[in-house]
């Protein structure tokens, strides 16, 4: 038995590496769209395919096109779904473009599967003239356009499946040389299992000997696995750290932007995705900026608006409370692409051990705290919503550490234990605070304050105890006091900027109401699994949305809780059910914004609840798990439970057919009886308490569904090895000194240009710039517009035309500018950029070039 033991772990990475290769393969393109053509205008070529829900953002590509007389190859990863027609937009703005040939082909072996018949090509709108020449199709589109579109041929529908070939293309095999590693590395640990097994018995002692002290406690019960727990997190930190690895999608410059640098990255593992442009687009850009700007790491007048409205964007500054903001200490000290690795890796060691320590408090069961914590790490939600910009991994996980360590502080006996829990507690309370968006804050403090009153209520006994009471009282006041302190510092020094921010438009003075989030969405978050970044239900917005938890919460409702000599805190577990309802009540109910407005949550949209709502089920379930474990070790399971889990799965899958029929049959009848037998599984293993049994069902699916949703990169090349980042730091060193402004067809490549360290004018505003904006509209006509949270960004207006604003959504705002507007020099524009060709006759003249030769999909312009 235990020869069979001892050779399962090898068998049992052989199978993921197979499972891992398959993962990989389907989660690349089965084959692209190949376009060879030549443009007489540098623009953006784009590409949408309807594949039921019509021509839309969310299922498009877009590739740059320079304006020379080379034919250029680009190529549009089709969608894994059944494309019925295709349009093509040559490009974004006026111009003549030579089709050459278009072929439906494979990525890696560009074999082609299907050509295109040219002649077929059919003009939509605001195209002059199409016509075959001898070197293919030319098309002559409309002056001042703005959307030329083609139809391409596609007479039949397509949906084309990966082949046996590429299981076994270069890049695959690859890929799996780095698993192999592990592979090798699991048989080595078998064979050597007796020499193995002596080290880990030595560890397992010291563990044992550093957890004693905490045996018996009524608050955190450290043991040998949360020790383990722990020191995994940490050596993971660590080695993840100093390999310079991270999870930014900022590597899709060099695929999807080829045409901003000329540096061609891919990302070790996964892919880059287009749907975090918040991400790559403005919060590694910025972070970026304040590195590489004239004055590295400035507080005062940053991309991010005027004044101090660094401190609101989570970037790294010199500022004093980045003294209690740990993910940004190697900022100062390490070079960029080490304290960049730190800072993302941060994100899953404060994310995990937060979330751990919490449930170890609510549950006092190291095993079942692990499982939750890489249950929640791994869900679909929390991995699509990793990066946004609000810091959400480490706000959750400092949330967790502050909540523990307030409750330990209410409890504790030891001196020395509780001066440190203090002062890691307010450490973390306010790092949490500063985090600054509420939308994301108020449903975590929701949650905070319902388990802070079920742990005093059931603790009231220790809380009251007279045993160390003034010890406990000086560390819990000083705890408080001084994040108040802090705080209230931190407001005096940045109020301006803070009543900035509150006066905007948007979101200063947004007001939400309840409700908007269908059940049936809620119950579609058990197929996450067949859900990705072009492939959700339409009506759920985009996968970030779309994604979401396994809401097995509300099953345990069915099954029978314990005798009262098994159960956890039933004050704990009461207060988590009351902040899931009203929650879920939030989401799910229209409720005025006028009644939400006594808690706040009139600031909180609906949909940014999942992650506090995600916390609370996780919460629910491991204190379930938790104490059926007790139940199972004292042989009192009952014997209603084999028909409440029948009753909980058939219930489940009756709501699985109700919601795929509201969501117009979205999931396959395959889908469906997959997920029906797993969640079946998984209340089995819940009712009998197998606790192994359901971690490996639940982790593992989630583990190799999710885990590169962030994809493994290392290093910032993309950005530090381009030519455009060798001359503001080189040659055009003098480049950093004045602001730019840089025109472009949308919000995102502004970013990745600051990126560089130049200082851009139009690039994401936390603080709209109101008083250089007011020089171009003295009479306030556009205040409204300008005066918002947003995504800033130019376009050339022609000569004679008057500056103006306009918001086509409520996070963008649209600068309609004539390069040579005088004002310009006037708000400190020196240095002007196009993305695309300027129109010659207009500005060529006017405009003084920088470089005889432009930077790739880059014109640079000096400000006559």
């Amino acid at each position: 038995m235990r020869g069979m033991l001892r050779w399962f772990l090898p068998v049992a990475v052989t199978g993921f590496l197979a499972c891992a290769d398959a993962l990989l393969v389907e989660e690349r393109p089965s084959a692209e769209l190949a376009i060879e053509m030549q443009s007489s205008a540098a623009s953006q070529a784009k590409v949408y395919f309807d594949t039921g829900a019509g021509f839309n953002e969310s299922e498009s590509e877009t590739r740059s096109i320079p304006a020379d007389s080379t034919d250029h190859l680009l190529l549009f990863p089709l969608p894994a779904k059944t494309v019925r027609s295709i349009r093509f937009d040559p490009l974004e703005i006026s111009g003549v473009v030579r089709i050459h040939a278009i072929t439906i082909q494979k990525p890696d072996s560009h074999t082609r599967l299907r050509d295109l018949d040219l002649l077929k090509v059919t003009a939509l709108n605001e195209i002059q003239a199409i016509g075959p020449q001898s070197s293919g199709l030319e098309v002559k589109i409309v002056d001042q356009a703005r959307d030329p579109q083609l139809l391409l041929p596609v007479q039949r529908p397509l949906r084309i499946h990966h082949s046996a070939a590429d299981f076994l293309s270069r890049r695959n095999l690859q890929t799996l040389a780095f698993f192999l590693l592990f592979a090798l590395a699991s048989v080595g640990l078998a064979y050597w299992w007796r020499g193995f097994a002596r080290v880990m018995a030595g560890i397992h002692g010291f563990f044992d000997r550093c957890a004693a002290p905490w045996a018996g406690s009524n608050g955190i019960v450290l043991d040998r696995t949360a020790i383990w727990f722990y020191a995994l997190c940490l050596l993971a930190f660590v080695l993840l750290s100093l390999g310079r690895f991270h999870g930014s999608s900022i590597s899709i410059a060099g695929a999807s932007y080829r045409g901003w640098t000329d540096v061609e990255h891919t990302p070790l593992l996964g892919s880059p995705k287009k749907v975090r442009s918040d991400e790559w687009s403005f919060q590694t850009p910025t972070i970026l900026n304040q590195l590489f700007r004239r004055d590295p790491l400035a507080v005062n007048d940053t991309l991010l608006g005027p004044g101090k409205a660094a401190l609101l964007g989570n970037v790294p500054c010199w500022h004093f409370t980045q003294v209690f903001r740990t993910q940004f200490w190697a900022f100062f000290v390490l070079p960029a692409d080490y304290a960049f690795s730190v800072y993302w890796q941060c994100k899953a060691l404060l994310l995990l051990t937060g979330v751990f320590t919490l449930l170890l408090l609510l549950t006092r069961s190291s095993a079942v705290a692990a499982v939750g914590a890489l249950w929640y790490f791994f869900s679909a939600y929390t991995q699509w919503a990793y990066s946004w910009a609000s810091l959400l991994p480490e706000m959750i996980g400092l949330f967790g550490w502050t909540i523990t360590l307030t409750c330990y502080l209410t409890i504790g006996r030891n001196r020395l234990g509780l001066t440190a829990a203090a002062v890691v507690c307010a450490v973390c309370a306010i790092n949490f605070a500063l985090c600054i968006y509420p939308p994301h804050q108020l449903p975590l403090v929701a949650m905070g304050v319902a388990i802070t009153g079920g742990w005093l209520w059931s603790h009231r006994a220790s809380v009251w105890s007279r045993e160390g009471r003034t010890a406990r009282l000086v560390a819990l006041l000083g705890c408080w006091l001084l994040v108040g302190a802090v705080l209230v510092w931190f407001l005096l020094d940045a109020k301006e900027t803070l009543l900035a921010a509150a006066a905007t438009v948007y979101p200063g003075q947004r007001s939400s109401s309840g409700g908007g989030i269908a059940v049936a969405q809620f119950v579609s978050h058990f197929f996450d699994f067949w859900k990705n970044e072009g492939n959700f239900p339409a009506s759920q917005g985009n996968i970030c949305e779309a994604s979401g938890y396994l809401w097995l919460a509300p099953v345990t409702l069915l099954l029978a809780r314990p005798p009262k000599p098994y159960r956890r805190s039933t004050a704990l577990l009461v207060a988590l059910w009351l902040v899931f309802a009203f929650l879920l009540s939030w989401m799910l109910f229209p409720i005025p914004a006028a009644a939400a407005r006594w808690v706040m949550f009139d600031r909180v949209p609906p949909f940014r609840c999942y992650h506090a709502l995600g916390l609370v089920n996780v919460a629910i379930v491991a204190i379930f798990i938790a104490e059926r474990r007790t139940v199972r070790e004292g042989g009192r399971v009952l014997k209603s439970d084999w028909a409440r889990g029948l009753t909980a799965a058939l219930l489940l899958i009756f709501l699985f057919l109700l919601m795929n029929r509201q969501l117009d049959h979205f999931f396959s009848t395959r889908a469906l009886t997959i997920m029906g037998l797993y969640v079946s599984l998984l209340i089995l293993f819940l009712t009998q308490a197998w606790r192994k049994m359901f971690a490996a069902f639940l982790l593992v699916p989630l583990i190799l569904a999710n885990a590169l949703i962030n994809p493994l990169d290392r290093n910032l090349e993309v950005i530090t090895a381009s030519s455009l980042f060798k001359a503001a730091h080189g040659g055009h060193n003098d480049w950093r000194d004045g602001k730019w402004l840089i025109y472009s067809p949308w919000a995102d490549q502004p970013g990745l240009l600051a990126a560089t360290g130049l200082d851009v004018v139009d690039c994401l505003k936390i603080i709209p710039d109101r008083p250089r904006m007011a020089v171009f509209d003295p009479n306030g006509r556009y205040n409204t517009v300008i005066n918002r949270s947003s995504y800033f960004f130019a376009i050339p207006l022609s000569s004679g035309l008057p500056s103006s604003f306009e918001s086509p959504s409520s996070g963008n705002v649209l600068w309609k500018v004539n390069p040579l507007d005088p004002r310009l020099k006037r708000i400190g524009v020196d240095r002007v950029a196009f993305a695309y060709q300027p129109p010659t006759a207009e500005f060529e003249g006017a405009l003084a070039p920088f470089l005889e030769e432009s930077l790739p999909g880059l014109q640079v312009y000096h400000l006559r």
